[in-house]
């Protein structure tokens, strides 16, 4: 779900906004197969069993978040400038847990599927109710040198903050992204870009 919303404030400042919510639904209930086993049956004869294990995962996650942007045409000189200012918030939830669990062998030259309940494996589930916010101010500017010359620059900064009540885990960072660019227009139909950029 997303409701964007666009207003012209002046001949060369423009302002957008972008609210979304994203919802993901994830159900995964699936077999791994560990390979098959040799054992004896009788004195001499040696049958296969395959052992195998099933994961069950289930999902949930929210995501609500707001983007606004502001957008400035500004002329100095024989240089223009496309300036984008912007600010985002986002905050996700997500509730999952992951179990695994043995699963009874079957034979591997007359296999027959049984209904028989799994076996948690020790320590091999997982469960988790993380939460995350991020807040990330942003700035572009496209520069226009003549007709055949762009230069690109900006940057952004985000400022993450994470925690899980479940587990007792909580972690914060912070970090710079830049990104430097250009763009030449040797013909009408033809361009050549390049850039340089960190994301984070």
């Amino acid at each position: 779900m997303q409701a964007d919303y666009e207003v012209a404030l002046a001949d060369n400042v423009s302002l957008r906004n972008k609210l979304y919510y994203r919802g993901l639904d994830w159900t995964s209930d699936g077999t791994r197969l560990l390979g098959a086993v040799p054992f004896l049956v009788g004195d001499s004869v040696v049958a296969f069993s395959v052992l195998r294990t099933q994961i069950q995962l289930l999902d949930d996650q929210d995501v609500v978040g707001n983007q606004l942007e502001a957008i400035f045409d500004l002329d100095a000189g024989s240089v223009h400038h496309d300036l984008l200012a912007g600010v985002e918030y986002t905050r996700t939830t997500d509730t999952f847990s992951i179990d695994v669990e043995f699963l009874s062998p079957v034979a591997l030259q007359d296999p027959a599927q049984t209904s028989t309940p799994g076996i948690p494996v020790p320590g091999q589930s997982l469960a988790g109710e993380p939460r995350s916010t991020v807040f990330a101010p942003y700035l572009i500017d496209q520069i226009s040198l003549g007709d055949s010359v762009q230069l690109l620059a900006g940057a952004r900064f985000d400022v993450i903050d994470f925690e899980d009540e479940l587990t007792g885990r909580e972690r914060s960072d912070s970090e710079l992204s830049p990104m430097l660019g250009a763009v030449w227009l040797p013909g009408s139909d033809v361009s050549v870009y390049g850039n340089f950029s960190r994301s984070f």
